[in-house]
């Protein structure tokens, strides 16, 4: 179910069975509001099907980046415990792993070998959103 994720090159299947315990499958029908630029998300997600929209009122609300399954969304948010800076639309019929705020901090706290890859892999995740966004600057 996870194969493919950003989570995958890290976690081992404990991890992995640990996350989709805490996880919940949500269905998000395209045009449907992932993530609202502004907010707090009460969760990290994981898009497990479909295509994802982002953008933000910065750039006049135009799409900014599209995600693929795979792909880990508010994990900003989760770091910095502060509002969304951008949206995220489903632009097809999508399906979402939702892990809480509340049950991923618990699980980071009591896991350590669990917090030390998981921390890792959202480095890893915004380092090379980082250098893509370079990039694609030049």
């Amino acid at each position: 179910m996870l194969q493919g994720t950003d989570l995958i090159s890290y976690l081992d299947d404990t991890y992995i069975d640990l996350i989709l315990g805490d996880g919940e499958e949500l269905k998000i029908p395209a045009g449907g509001l992932i993530i609202k630029e502004g907010t707090l998300p009460d969760a990290l997600y994981i898009l497990m099907s479909g295509v994802a929209s982002v953008s933000n009122s910065t750039h006049g609300a135009h799409e900014i980046a599209q995600v693929e399954p795979g792909e880990l969304l508010g994990e900003i948010s989760f770091m910095d415990n502060c509002a969304a800076t951008a949206s995220v639309t489903a632009l097809k019929d999508s399906t979402v792993l939702a892990i809480s705020r509340e049950t991923l901090e618990q699980r980071l706290e009591t896991e350590q070998g669990f917090s030390s890859r998981f921390y890792r892999t959202l480095a890893d995740v915004l380092a090379k959103r980082m250098r893509s966004n370079i990039a694609q600057s030049r």
